[in-house]
């Protein structure tokens, strides 16, 4: 069930039932209330195939403002992964961050209240996902329901006061774990990128694996990890996302959210011995981490074993509406394609452009320079909004 049956979906699932979204213009609220995906349209193609030949379900992103719609799930298919109610409690933003207080783990501040000067403070919303959701507060700003302020970490670009070594810089990262209700073992640590545009500031761009932070700073994640997870009795696949405050030898971090479902990391990460979808499945239903014969590194990624090098995936943004007709082979660095003559409005998802590099940096930059030439060979405009890491 996806919600863009794109042409690598069709050919490797069977069925494909293309789940409709709800039209936003129609009904921004949907947003803010019940998530992305359309309810109605979603349980009924559910109810279309024999559910009896499934051994469960699995969901990804879309389900964080429709917990109601994963319990009617529940309903008629074993949900792999977290509970719904679970799910429900971590999108709580009053509860869970008092749980991170409880737990002794740093986060931005937050408010639940009005701000004489919101100046420097961002407007989130509970169960939001993809940073869409996301705004810088104005001097007006006010709160609907399910938002929240949270303190803006400033971030420095790399041209910013190039020369001045007490400058800090901030970058997103997230740790993708396995966890069990009670253990936890690190995947891999992963640098985020945005997609900013104006009504979007913190659009999700994508996302590079093999992130480099100091041991310190793996130990904090790797324990901040475990305490949501015996928390919250969080199983399969989750990840963990932060803020790493760089300003010299200290490195300080601030955890941002947890997300309790399967997210866009696992692609990053393949082994010759294990499926982590498997572990995903076996940790949700039998227990344990689901995890055997890998050889783990302390506080590390797991080693790979068919590729070390930093591997890049970012969405590729329409910067203006457009038909796709194009039916010749696409580059075999895209993913998510579209079928032909599918029409895509200004700002939405094309497909997912994929690159690889040694570093962090060189799997970057060839990243950029793969979607400057998708903007070429789809003959886009290239004045459009960069992708940053943050």
């Amino acid at each position: 069930m996806d919600a863009f049956a794109d042409v690598d979906t069709r050919e490797y699932a069977q069925p494909v039932l293309h789940v409709k979204l709800r039209d936003l213009e129609q009904s921004p609220e949907f947003v803010q209330n019940n998530g992305n995906f359309d309810t109605a349209d979603f349980l009924r193609q559910l109810k279309s195939i024999q559910l009896s030949d499934c051994i469960g379900l699995l969901y990804g992103s879309g389900f964080e403002g429709n917990v109601e719609l994963l319990l009617e799930i529940a309903k008629l298919v074993p949900v792999i992964g977290n509970l719904p109610q679970t799910v429900a409690n971590i999108k709580k933003p009053i509860d869970f961050f008092a749980v991170l207080d409880s737990l002794q783990i740093d986060y931005p501040e937050v408010c639940f209240n009005a701000l004489a000067n919101p100046k420097g403070w961002l407007i989130k919303h509970a169960g939001g996902s993809g940073g869409m959701h996301i705004q810088k507060a104005g001097a007006d700003a006010l709160l609907g329901v399910g938002d929240y302020f949270q303190r803006e970490i400033t971030i420095y670009k790399k041209n910013d006061d190039i020369n001045n070594k007490n400058v800090k810089t901030v970058t997103p990262f997230s740790l993708l774990f396995l966890a069990d209700g009670i253990n936890v073992q690190g995947i891999g640590y992963n640098q985020q990128l945005i997609a900013p545009i104006t009504a979007q500031p913190y659009r999700y761009g994508g996302i590079i694996s093999n992130f480099s932070i100091n041991d310190s700073t793996k130990t904090l994640m790797v324990s901040a990890a475990k305490k949501i997870t015996v928390h919250y009795a969080l199983r399969g696949l989750n990840s963990l996302d932060a803020l790493v405050i760089n300003g010299g030898l200290n490195e300080q971090v601030m955890i941002l959210e947890i997300n309790p479902r399967l997210s866009a990391s696992l692609a990053l990460y393949q082994f010759e011995q294990e499926n982590l979808l498997t572990s995903h499945i076996q940790s949700c239903q039998s227990g344990g981490l689901g995890i055997n014969n890998i050889e783990l590194i302390k506080f590390e990624s797991i080693k790979l074993t068919k590729n070390k090098e930093s591997i890049a995936n970012a969405v590729f943004y329409a910067p203006y509406d457009i038909n796709i007709k194009m039916e010749e082979v696409w580059p075999d660095w895209t993913a998510d394609i579209p079928q032909p003559n599918t029409y895509v409005k200004k700002d939405e998802p094309v497909c997912t452009v994929m690159a690889a590099g040694h570093t962090v940096k060189l799997a970057h930059r060839q990243l950029c320079k793969r979607l400057d030439r998708m903007r070429t060979m789809l003959k886009f405009v290239s004045a459009v909004d960069g992708y940053s890491e943050y």
